[in-house]
């Protein structure tokens, strides 16, 4: 995974950093947690999709979690501005719920040429919850292969 990330370290700091600048700017509180897919999953992903590994764009993943709806759309859009997003792969789930009533705004940030890319999740406190708690996780669970991952939150 160093070849795809060869300075995780500095990657996960300073976006911690740039993350926690746009949060102040827009006067959000917010918790800011990471991931880095496992070697297992990210080969278990591979497989199952029947994808390069180069197409993964989850092995890095942020997730934010602000007060309101209206925060998430106030965080989403300066990540626009701030960043190469790539537009294919931003997904609305606020505004179009999945069946189980899952919710977050999904985006990938672009690493640029050799580098990997860096999806995000913003939602809500509440959205977060039902996510974690509610019928969402319950059927994500029930339908998904097993997938390890290590949360490392930092507030900001």
């Amino acid at each position: 995974m160093h070849w795809l990330y060869p300075d995780i370290d500095n990657i996960i700091h300073n976006i911690e950093q740039q993350f926690r600048n746009i949060f102040r700017k827009l006067n959000i509180k917010a918790s800011l947690s990471y991931r880095i897919k496992s070697p297992y999953s990210i080969w278990i992903k591979t497989l199952v999709k029947d994808i390069h590994i180069t197409a993964l764009n989850d092995i890095l993943a942020f997730r934010a979690i602000v007060t309101n709806k209206k925060a998430c759309y106030d965080f989403s859009k300066l990540i626009h501005l701030h960043y190469n997003t790539i537009t294919s792969q931003f997904v609305d789930y606020i505004r179009y719920p999945k069946n189980n009533g899952y919710q977050s705004i999904h985006l990938v940030i672009s690493g640029g040429s050799n580098k990997g890319n860096i999806e995000l999740q913003i939602r809500s406190t509440t959205m977060h919850r039902q996510t974690q708690y509610g019928s969402a996780h319950h059927t994500y669970k029930a339908n998904k292969y097993y997938v390890s991952r290590t949360n490392n939150n930092v507030s900001v």
